[in-house]
């Protein structure tokens, strides 16, 4: 469950991958249709151009078209400035909207669901408020299947971070910092703080070009793509989760893929 068009591939594009690899019963919700990105040159709305970006970039990771949905929210922008904007939006609503459209999506009741840590991996409003939305989503599964889904909030490993080339979320958040760099900041999370660390280098070139489907926001210059293929599968190789709740397949993927 994702905030914004290409969040989908820069923090789980390889977890999806895999999962849809092993048979997984696997769907995305996209909260917003990220209004608030780089604009079109050509002036045409951004919102159905990164839908259709979103599933073309699933198409690369193996997850069908039916397997997508967008909930009709818009994007609050990274200071929450637009006023109709999802992080403005009651929560408990949003989350009966995301699990009954993850449950159709998926054809029943959820093992787990794939939400952000709890400030938004580097502090964008829509991401916490997706963070709060998911936790409430698997209080509303408890009550009406009787099971709670184990809740997996995507990360990054800032100290690892720190001794590789930049990630697309270091520029998200301002910036590196000049002094003590990554490790020093709240960024993603601490290694310790990490339960499930996923290797998706066996899929990466179907990431990279998930990320490339993002061309609005993601252009063919853009610095990820600039990183020679061991810079990128060192920075985008890697997934990262804290986990809330009882291991699911998503740990299996531990290990190298068969």
């Amino acid at each position: 469950m994702h905030a914004h068009p290409d969040d989908e591939a820069i923090f789980t594009g390889g977890t999806i991958a895999r999962l849809c690899d092993i048979g997984a019963e696997v769907g995305l919700v996209m909260c917003t249709g990220g209004e608030l990105g780089a604009a079109l040159a050509t002036g045409d709305a951004l919102a159905p151009h990164r839908e259709a970006e979103t599933r073309a970039s699933c198409d690369h990771l193996g997850l069908a078209a039916r397997r997508v949905d967008f909930l009709p929210y818009e994007d609050s922008g990274m200071d929450g400035e637009n006023i109709d904007g999802f992080v403005h939006q009651d929560l408990d609503h949003a989350a009966r909207r995301i699990l009954a459209a993850s449950v159709a999506l998926c054809g029943g009741p959820l093992d787990a669901i794939v939400t952000y840590d709890d400030h938004g991996i580097y502090g964008h409003p829509d991401h916490i408020a997706a963070h709060q939305a998911t936790h409430r989503a698997a209080g509303h599964h408890h009550q009406i299947y009787g099971s709670t889904p184990t809740i997996y909030e995507s990360t990054v490993d800032r100290e690892y971070l720190h001794f590789v080339a930049t990630h697309i979320v270091v520029d998200a958040s301002g910036g590196r910092p000049a002094d003590r760099g990554l490790a020093s900041t709240d960024l993603g999370l601490a290694t310790l703080d990490i339960d499930t660390t996923i290797d998706v280098a066996p899929v990466i070139e179907r990431k990279r070009a998930a990320l490339g489907a993002h061309a609005s926001q993601l252009p063919e210059d853009a610095p990820l793509f600039e990183l020679g293929e061991a810079n990128f599968a060192a920075v985008y190789g890697l997934e990262w989760y804290r986990r809330v709740g009882p291991a699911t397949v998503l740990d299996h993927l531990e290990g190298p893929a068969d």
